[in-house]
């Protein structure tokens, strides 16, 4: 269902629910709860489950076009004020849906990203209002790999693109360091965010650039870096 409340009992920050769950390589399962539109005081509630399919279109599919490879896709809440319907949809945008039939509320309420097969890679988020953490269920050391073996003397790009998404406002890493020690910073970034020692794997949250772009670099000869996203938390 949708409604309205007035300005005094609402606010666009609110979110409680609507959180989504794998279910499988093509749906997602968003569960109940509430969020206000992204613009107005009009609230989207769903009492259940709402299941969201790759696969198909519109309301409880992709907004517009097919399913593709190596993408992220962004999961919208949306509300039809005039039937009082809720549901949820897949889209390319991350600001701009386009909405099916008489849906006119909206709110974005999480992602997902496709592999190589363009199958949804399996996730667990963890909500805490407009705050959302996503951790990969994915292999650390295949899937969800940026950097092998690295052996960067001074600050170097890795590109995590491909695991966190451009909505992100920070990346947990896991990493794997068999140098003497290692520093990890955010690229154009003036100071080292973590610095590991010899022979350590650690997770850490750290920041990166606008095209979620990290540096590392080792400071002694011999061993290498492995990088691993293992998850990114995202504002809603």
């Amino acid at each position: 269902m949708s409604t309205t409340w007035p300005a005094a009992l609402a606010g666009n920050g609110d979110m409680n629910g609507l959180k989504p769950a794998w279910d499988s390589v093509t749906t997602i399962n968003v569960g109940k709860g509430f969020v206000c539109n992204d613009t107005t005081y009009d609230y989207i509630i769903s009492s259940g489950v709402i299941s969201i399919d790759l696969t198909a279109s519109g309301a409880g599919g992709l907004d517009t076009g097919s399913g593709a490879v190596d993408t992220w896709y962004y999961i919208w809440g949306i509300g039809d004020v005039e039937n009082g319907t809720t549901s949820a949809m897949f889209s390319l945008s991350s600001t701009d849906p386009t909405m099916p039939g008489a849906y006119t509320l909206k709110r974005r309420i999480g992602e997902v990203r496709t592999d190589s097969s363009g199958d949804i890679l399996e996730f667990w988020m963890l909500s805490r209002a407009t705050l959302r953490r996503v951790y990969w269920l994915e292999d650390p050391e295949s899937v969800c790999q940026v950097l092998s073996n690295g052996t960067a003397t001074t600050f170097t790009d890795v590109d995590c693109s491909s695991l966190c998404p451009p909505t992100a406002r920070m990346m947990s890493l896991w990493v794997d360091s068999r140098v003497k020690d290692s520093h990890f910073k955010a690229k154009g970034g003036n100071h080292c965010q973590k610095h590991v020692d010899e022979n350590r794997s650690e997770t850490f949250d750290m920041l990166m650039d606008a095209n979620q772009v990290i540096q590392y670099e080792k400071t002694s000869s011999g061993g290498g870096v492995n990088i691993s996203v293992a998850g990114y938390i995202s504002g809603y």
